[in-house]
């Protein structure tokens, strides 16, 4: 089996000793019944599901190589957007990696299915998992009159956002929102004064993820840009527009309610 950069990454069964080094990952891995096989996981990602606790081995960015190998996994999954590829790189001179990369949201159900070959997980269980993201997908609304413009912040000091190529972005026209920056120059960019004063949004949002973002950082936008003032803004759980995984089926259940 291939990854995201076209290396090949052999299927494992049995009992493989697993680290992941970026939070869905690590989340879809627990829906696939593969928590017990996880021997390390990065600050960000979350605890295991009952009482047995898996070591963390540094953040998505900064991961701690010496305790990853001292963990001893005999697959590492990462992600093209959460890691670095020098960390990668380093990473697979002692340990193979899979490194995933969906795009898109009808990305994760094949996404899901790779990553549940390539660690030994019950096909069942991935396939029933796929299903339900495609089954979220189609009950989706398909309204292809005007959407509301929305600009989602991702950090600050300065503000960033991101273009059309990503998965947010895609999740934000399922859900039934244009994202302002769709044609936007990269996938993840910084913004000037000039582009956000140009953006035309009719919602502002301020996710807790990746940036902690909370009331005091609004307020302090609406200072910076006074004319934004009268329009709606959004604090939510940014899980749901970034975790792309087994979390995308509740993303396009519960995202709509929590930005409408």
């Amino acid at each position: 089996m291939r990854d995201a950069r076209g290396v090949e990454v052999a299927p494992r069964a049995g009992p493989a000793r697993i680290a992941c080094l970026y939070p869905s990952g690590t989340e879809t891995l627990y829906d696939l019944g593969l928590a017990d096989r996880l021997v390390a996981r990065t600050v960000y990602c979350p605890a295991p599901p009952g009482a047995r606790g898996v070591p963390t081995a540094g953040g998505t960015k900064n991961p701690d190589l010496e305790r990853l190998r001292a963990a001893a996994p005999d697959l590492v999954i990462a992600n093209r957007d959460e890691n670095r590829r020098e960390d990668v790189e380093a990473i697979e001179t002692f340990c193979p990696v899979f490194v995933t990369d969906p795009r898109r949201v009808a990305d994760v159900p094949a996404t899901i299915l790779d990553l549940g070959r390539v660690a030994g997980a019950a096909e069942r269980v991935a396939s029933a998992l796929a299903d339900r993201i495609r089954a979220a997908m189609n009950r989706c609304q398909r309204d292809t009159g005007a959407r509301p413009r929305a600009l989602a912040f991702i950090w600050r000091d300065p503000w960033w956002s991101f273009g059309g190529d990503t998965y947010a972005s895609d999740l934000l026209k399922h859900c039934g929102y244009e994202n302002v920056f769709a044609r936007g120059p990269l996938r993840y960019f910084p913004l000037d004064p000039a582009l956000i004063a140009a953006s035309r949004p009719d919602l502002l949002l301020f996710p807790d993820e990746p940036y902690r973002f909370n009331a005091s950082h609004a307020d302090d936008f609406f200072r910076q840009f006074p004319g934004f003032r009268d329009l709606p803004f959004r604090l939510f759980d940014g899980s749901f527009l970034t975790w792309h995984g087994s979390r995308t089926h509740r993303a396009l259940e519960m995202l709509p309610e929590l930005l409408a």
